[in-house]
């Protein structure tokens, strides 16, 4: 324990240190694992624009059908 001169004007001074201890560095983090590609999206989308135009082609088709 540390006592200091002072003035007194507030309080004493005084000061403690309770204990101080140095231990074994913490193991170090573990490696995060790879990210995960991004989904491909590619066949979804080549999909959705075939059944597009095969709609598109059987109004055009029924369109003309109709017409005769």
């Amino acid at each position: 324990m540390s006592a200091f001169a002072g003035s007194d004007s507030y309080w004493g001074s005084c000061s403690s240190t309770v204990g101080l201890s140095v231990g074994p560095a913490p193991p170090a983090a573990p490696e995060y694992p790879q990210p995960i590609a991004p989904i491909d999206y590619t066949p979804m989308f080549a999909g959705i624009i075939a059944a597009v135009a095969v709609v598109a082609v059987i109004v055009v088709v029924s369109l003309f059908w109709k017409r005769k």
